[in-house]
This record gives C-alpha cells, sequence and structure tokens, in this order.
C-alpha cells in the first residue's frame, strides 16, 4: 500500500469515528475526566465506574533477561473502589483494585496470589477498534503498584523454586511489591457499555527492585533473586513474549500533558493537567540490565526522556549524574481485533530530575515508574470537537514517593505519586 493510499484510508478512519463518537456522545457515555483548566487550580476528576472483570492471563519469568516461564493463569480483578483518608473522605483520582491470580480449573481453581493495587488515575482517550467501523472505545488509564502475596498453596508447593516465587517473598512477611498499569476500555456506543481490560505487573531483578538504598535490599549475604524478574499479563490469549527486538518508545514532537497531586489539600489532591510544550525521547544504549554476562538479550532500554509543560513544570533526564530511564522488553499482542489490539508493552522507570512550576524554585529528583505501550487501535483526544490523531506510542509513568507526608523516593514497595506524565510521541 503506498503512503498516499495509507493517508486516504486513515483520513476516512478518522472521520467516520468522529461520526460514531458523536452518537455515542448523545447516549452521555463518553466523558472528559474534567482535568482541563488553569495552571495550579485544583481540579475535580470526573470517572466512570468500572466492574470487576476475569480473564485468562500469562505469567511471565525472566532469567538473565530471557523468557524462563510463559503459563497460562486466570485472574480474578474486583471492581476498583475509591481510596479514602481515615475518616471516609475520598481521594481525588486514587483507587484500590484487588487482584486474586489463580488457576483456570473450572470446578476448584487454587488461588496462587492476590492483593490490593493502588491505582493513581493517569487519563482518558477514545479509540476506534475497526479501521473505518462505526463503534468507538474509550479508554481509562490507571498506574498500579501494591504488594501481591503468594499463597500458602504455592509457598508450601513451590515456595523453594525461584522462578515460582520470588526468594524475597520469606523476607518480608510475603510481601513482594508489584507495579504497572491496568487499562480500561468501555464501548462508548452502547446504552449499557461492555467493558475490557489489558494491564501488566512487574517485578524487577534485584539490581532494580533491591539495590543498596531500595526500601526492601537484598541482604549482605547475596542476591534475592539476581538476574531474575517477574510480572503478569492479561488479557493473555495472543500475547507473545519479546525481550530481543522489540522497538521501545522513542521520538520527538511529543504531545499530551503533565500533572501533580497535591497533597497538602487531601483528599482534594487533583489539580488541572498541564499541556506539553515539547516532549523527547532518545536511546542510549540496550543492555541486560540484570546481569554482567554478554551475548544476552538486551531486554532493556536506557533512554533519555525529557518533558517539559506549558506552565513551566520539566522533567529531564541526568543520565550522567543521576542515571537513565530504562524502558524494559516485555512482548506484545498480536490480535488486531480484541482490546488492546496488535500493541507492544514495554515497562518504563528511572529517575528524572523535576521542577514543578506550582512550587517554584524547587529542583529535586524523583524515581518514576510506568508503562509504554505502542501500536494498538487508532487513537483520539477526547473533547469537543473530536481531536486526534494521537501519536501510537504511549508513556505515562508516575513518581514513586513514600506517603502524602513524605514526598522522598521509594524504591521497592508501596508508594503514593506526587507526579504524573502522559506523553504521546508519533
Amino acid at each position: 500500500m503506498t503512503r498516499f493510499h495509507y493517508t486516504i484510508r486513515r483520513l476516512v478512519a478518522v472521520a467516520l469515528f468522529v461520526v460514531a463518537v458523536a452518537g455515542a456522545r448523545a447516549s452521555a457515555q463518553c466523558l472528559p475526566d474534567n482535568l482541563n483548566g488553569a495552571c495550579c487550580q485544583r481540579a475535580d476528576v470526573q470517572l466512570p465506574s468500572f466492574p470487576a472483570i476475569s480473564q485468562e492471563i500469562r505469567y511471565l519469568c525472566f532469567d538473565n533477561c530471557q523468557s524462563r516461564v510463559n503459563g497460562r493463569l486466570c485472574v480474578d480483578v474486583a471492581a476498583p473502589r475509591l481510596a479514602t483518608t481515615g475518616n471516609g473522605r475520598v481521594v481525588c483520582g486514587l483507587y484500590l483494585i484487588r487482584f486474586t491470580i489463580h488457576t483456570c480449573s473450572p470446578n476448584r481453581p487454587q488461588t496462587l496470589w492476590s492483593g490490593s493495587m493502588r491505582a493513581q488515575y493517569s487519563r482518558t482517550w477514545l479509540e476506534a477498534p475497526v479501521t473505518g467501523g462505526a463503534s468507538s472505545l474509550q479508554v481509562h488509564r490507571f498506574l498500579l503498584n501494591g504488594d501481591l502475596t503468594p499463597s500458602a498453596f504455592l509457598v508450601s508447593h513451590f515456595g523453594s523454586n525461584r522462578f515460582a516465587v520470588p526468594p524475597c517473598a520469606a523476607a518480608f512477611s510475603q510481601h513482594v511489591h508489584f507495579w504497572g498499569y491496568i487499562d480500561y476500555a468501555r464501548d462508548c456506543g452502547s446504552p449499557a457499555p461492555t467493558v475490557e481490560i489489558a494491564w501488566a505487573l512487574n517485578h524487577d531483578c534485584d539490581a532494580f527492585e533491591h539495590a543498596g538504598g531500595s526500601s526492601r535490599p537484598s541482604p549482605g549475604s547475596g542476591p534475592f533473586h539476581g538476574g531474575v524478574s517477574y510480572g503478569f499479563v492479561g488479557p493473555g490469549p495472543g500475547f507473545v513474549v519479546d525481550t530481543a527486538t522489540l522497538a521501545p518508545a522513542a521520538g520527538a514532537n511529543g504531545a499530551e500533558s503533565v500533572r501533580r497531586n497535591d497533597w497538602t489539600r487531601l483528599p482534594s489532591i487533583c489539580v488541572n493537567e498541564e499541556p506539553l510544550q515539547q516532549a523527547s525521547m532518545s536511546v542510549i544504549r540496550e543492555a541486560c540490565a540484570c546481569s554482567s554476562n554478554t551475548g544476552l538479550p538486551a531486554q532493556y532500554v536506557e533512554s533519555a526522556l525529557d518533558v517539559t509543560g506549558t506552565c513551566g513544570s520539566a522533567f529531564h533526564t541526568d543520565a550522567v549524574g543521576l542515571g537513565a530511564f530504562v524502558q524494559k522488553r516485555i512482548g506484545g499482542w498480536t490480535n488486531a481485533a480484541v482490546f488492546p489490539g496488535a500493541e507492544s508493552l514495554l515497562f518504563g522507570q528511572g529517575p528524572l530530575e523535576t521542577t514543578d512550576a506550582c512550587a517554584p524554585g524547587i529542583l529535586v529528583p524523583r524515581y518514576y515508574k510506568g508503562v509504554e505501550t505502542l501500536g494498538g487501535f487508532d487513537a483520539f483526544t477526547i473533547g469537543v470537537p473530536i481531536q486526534g490523531p494521537l501519536g501510537r506510542q504511549f508513556a505515562d509513568v508516575a513518581s514513586a514517593n513514600v506517603s502524602p507526608n513524605n514526598p522522598t523516593t521509594i524504591i521497592g514497595a508501596p508508594y503514593v505519586s506526587f507526579y504524573v506524565l502522559n506523553v504521546n510521541f508519533p
């Protein structure tokens, strides 16, 4: 297909999608999140409710950046519930989502892992599942982090197998910190919208999760799980692991927004989005960051991420002083007809020098964790009129901070987020 014909087809798809979403708006199913407004001003996020969902997933284990385990499991994802303060007040933009991971037996499934994730709201957009089709989806993304606990069954039967149970679990009362994301996709064109999800969780090798200075460092006697890392990905059908060749997020002229949580206003912590003035991501080098051995797949892509908002907030990689932002190759979904479409998945983490336009004069390093998803269905900005299309590379990360009263960076244990970065690259 020539570039001209691709452009014409894409324009037709955009036009049909706009018509479809306009019809969907009549049923009041597609709604903006209410985070647009003046710089540094408080906002009240507007989100729909989401149901409990069960699905087939993949359990992934990597050893020295190579796929070691790729197994079929199932999960029950409870309906997100609003996070509240000690006196019951709702915290803006923060949810709790319980995950129960089990075998897929239809009769007596065996629970393997369970725990609740803090779900920090990231952003929303629209998608056209089928090019030129009349249906439409509104996607809401949340960034996840929290502890999962292996079941007594898993520990008793497989506790000595480091590819099934991370050895760090026993040292921390069977708590293993995972982080990642979840996307909820609602059918905007239906009076009773169906909801689908795509999500992933990561517990990295010792170099990231248990390094000196982390919340749960490995002991001086030796590593917990050295070059071994762990993850869960849903939906499982059609997902293919790729630790060596997956294209990382990269580009210039990125768009979207950054946002801060003002924890001094707890529980009304939400602040309006700050549109981006510029954003770029470039590759520095590729390697297996979990091992000093050569010849291993370059699962980790050291990158430079630089983001500047229109109000003056800035987030920059200082690879020499603080270290690079790192993207971890996982794989991708191959079924272009099922949400999330033909889409690649990478985890992203690293330190960024952070300048807060709403607190001028403060320049501090923060550690950010999140996800990059590339490809998928055609995406559009939600608004009136419909805008887009969006770039197909989505990078969403949030800072890892100790608590609402302590913005110090924390790695390897549950955290809250003071900053959320949402970037699209062409």
